[in-house]
């Protein structure tokens, strides 16, 4: 019988371990992650366009790939956020192009003449929203891309709760556009009905949709710092010896990996808060104080347009609100279960432990106290609860005094 060689495409059993132990000569891009949900994905020696796709789409539906080569990884992740960002970019500036044409064509068809500068804010806001929202793509997805693959390292085997919210950051950020684009296309044929202020509103609204993907997004972070609180009380305290080491170790591992997710959505959502976050509160300001001194300019019948305008001014105020304290509410949960970390790690000292895993503990906690979470707006702006009663407490003073001297 011809012996199995590897020339003719098959493996002996002994070569092919051998063969196995290479893989720096010949790197296999993608492997099944130990996951439920795993399944084996194309072996390939280059990049390509089909390699993007499958990298993509397997982190979309929750399938998280293992890449062996450093160098692959990097070239494919750089490749496929260069596809998607300009897929995004295309598509904003089409967006762009149909509302500043739909809004001159509303407004000639209501025989409502606008002022030069309204269709440059316009088109500012939305190019602003186009370019944001392209720059931050590519940090975004590769720090979902990374909790992603972290599911099944702190999904505990027995005894703790299982991760099945993988598909709820993309769910939620398609969710959050497709109401933004909504909202934008549905306001151009309201033009002629509302007033300035609002029909700004609605694009500061838009803007500030980059709040809602950053709460989720922050949110399931919060999550899985929760997840991995909890496996770190179930699987040290019922281990012991080298099993509880070696346990510890990869805690510790997922535990920075964790750490630099949350730096790098700071980061990635840094300017985006600062804008939404001051655009909500001039928002608030402005749509209160219109709805509460009701002068108003523009519409075809007054007394219906004041009812009608009080009503969705107040539903403007109520919604920049609500995202501020989303945001803030999850930010806060966000660094409540980072300090949780280092309480559970000093109630693990009090255990009797073994000596090694004492040691273990000590440097854990010395990483935990080098290591610092904390969201804000660019450095600027701490997204906590301050912040909302900052905005509500300022909000009212503005209006005690703009009413005060509001025109007769």
């Amino acid at each position: 019988m011809r012996p199995i060689t590897r020339k003719n495409g098959s493996h002996g059993l002994a070569k092919f371990y051998r063969w196995k132990t290479k893989v720096s000569r010949e790197p296999l891009f993608f492997a099944p992650p130990p996951t439920p949900l795993a399944t084996p994905i194309v072996n390939a020696k280059r990049p390509e366009i089909t390699l993007m796709l499958v990298y993509w789409l397997s982190k979309f539906f929750g399938v998280a790939p293992v890449i062996y080569d450093p160098a692959a990884e990097k070239l494919i992740r750089s490749r496929a956020n260069i596809a998607y960002s300009a897929f995004f970019m295309c598509m904003s500036i089409g967006l762009w192009i149909f509302l500043t044409q739909n809004t001159a064509q509303t407004t000639l068809n209501e025989g409502k003449v606008i002022s030069g500068l309204e269709p440059v804010l316009l088109s500012a806001m939305n190019t602003l929203q186009m370019l944001m929202a392209m720059f931050r793509s590519s940090s975004v997805l590769d720090t979902l891309s990374l909790l992603w693959s972290l599911d099944a390292e702190l999904t505990p085997a027995k005894g703790g709760p299982s991760l099945a919210i993988g598909l709820v950051p993309p769910a939620v950020s398609i969710f959050a556009s497709v109401a933004d684009l909504v909202a934008s296309f549905l306001e151009e044929f309201d033009y002629a009905y509302y007033d300035s202020v609002t029909y700004m509103s609605y694009y500061v609204s838009a803007i500030a949709g980059a709040l809602v993907e950053a709460q989720f997004c922050v949110a399931c972070l919060a999550i899985r710092f929760w997840v991995w609180n909890l496996n770190l009380r179930i699987q040290v305290v019922r281990r012991h010896g080298i099993g509880a080491i070696y346990r510890l170790e990869a805690l510790r591992l997922t535990h920075s990996k964790l750490v630099s997710a949350s730096k790098e959505l700071d980061a990635a959502f840094a300017p985006q808060l600062l804008l939404g976050c001051s655009l909500c509160f001039v928002g608030t300001v402005l749509n209160a104080y219109f709805s509460v001194n009701g002068f108003y300019e523009g519409g075809r019948d007054q007394d219906e347009a004041n009812e009608m305008l009080q009503n969705v001014q107040w539903l403007f105020v109520v919604m920049f609100l609500s995202r501020i304290f989303l945001v803030c509410f999850s930010a806060s949960r966000l660094v409540t279960e980072f300090k949780q970390t280092g309480w559970q790690l000093s109630l693990l000292g009090d255990h009797r432990l073994h000596g090694d895993i004492k040691k273990e503990l000590e440097i854990f906690q010395a990483q935990v106290i080098a290591a610092h979470v904390d969201f804000t707006a660019w450095g600027i702006i701490p997204l906590d609860f301050s912040l909302l009663f900052a905005i509500v407490s300022t909000t009212t003073s503005y209006l005690l005094i703009l009413i005060q001297y509001r025109p007769k």
